[in-house]
């Protein structure tokens, strides 16, 4: 089978996410879906760039039905919004390139992240999969933080990988810490659902070295340090914690609905 160079896999893995973008680009369709999360993120960035609190959005937050959605957002999102609010005002089309875009780079991340594991042929099947399935295709058209969580996780794994196995100065590994940390707040700060990465990257750390590391002290050293800017920055109420509210007249609902439904 025919060999690469890695320039060569580069340029082809470029040209394979160009070809992506375009038809992206130019399938885009006008407007938004009826939905409610992306003009919550759009109202965080307007709150930013007219240096508004950041959650006075007029949603009232309902503690006995709190999956319709939290007081807040993270706000990593909305902060990449605002340039595009700040340059075009409320121009949906624009504020979709942002998903887009860090969608794009986050294919090209996935194949950082497995060019050593993975044939060259396999990873450019697996990214054309990707960026020509209809669901990514389908959902590029939403002002919502998933694709960028993409990225941002993706590139804390290929990060995380090369700072574990450095072997080189200090300097070298306390920048990769650095990096390994912010990409870490970011996926935090994008979708809270990130907070996961931050265990895990203290198990493998635990499991492989049996002892925390100073590389894994640093990473969430410096993870820390981000976390508490934000939210000196920000006063950022997400209020997920309501979502484990209970009340003993859900369970009586789901029964009298089951007895109509199935005629019990």
């Amino acid at each position: 089978m025919l060999a690469f160079d890695k320039k060569t896999q580069y340029i082809s893995i470029c040209i394979l996410t160009g070809i992506i973008g375009l038809f992206y680009f130019l399938t885009m369709r006008d407007g938004h879906n009826w939905g409610g999360d992306f003009s919550m993120y759009i109202q965080h960035a307007k709150n930013i760039s007219e240096g508004k609190p950041y959650g006075d959005t007029g949603y009232i937050f309902n503690p006995s039905h709190p999956f319709l959605g939290p007081k807040t957002y993270p706000p990593v999102f909305p902060f990449l919004l605002v340039p595009v609010y700040l340059v075009s005002g409320l121009d949906l089309q624009a504020m979709k390139l942002i998903p887009i875009v860090l969608f794009l780079f986050s294919l090209f991340t996935i194949y950082l992240n497995f060019k050593d594991k993975l044939s060259f042929y396999s990873l450019c099947l697996i990214i054309g999969a990707l960026g020509f399935n209809y669901f990514f295709w389908d959902f590029k058209d939403n002002i919502l933080s998933d694709l960028p969580f993409l990225f941002f996780s993706y590139t804390f794994f290929y990060l995380a990988e090369k700072t574990y196995n450095a072997q080189k100065s200090l300097k070298r590994v306390t920048i990769l810490c650095l990096f390994t940390g912010f990409f870490l707040y970011l996926s935090y700060g994008t979708r809270t659902i990130g907070f996961v990465l931050l265990p895990s990257v203290l198990l493998y750390d635990f499991f492989q070295h049996k002892k925390f590391s100073i590389k894994g002290i640093l990473i969430v050293s410096f993870f820390i340090i981000f976390l508490l800017f934000q939210n000196l920055l920000l006063q950022n109420e997400g209020s997920y914690f309501d979502l484990f509210y209970f009340d003993h007249r859900i369970i009586i609902a789901v029964q009298n609905n089951l007895k109509i439904k199935y005629c019990l």
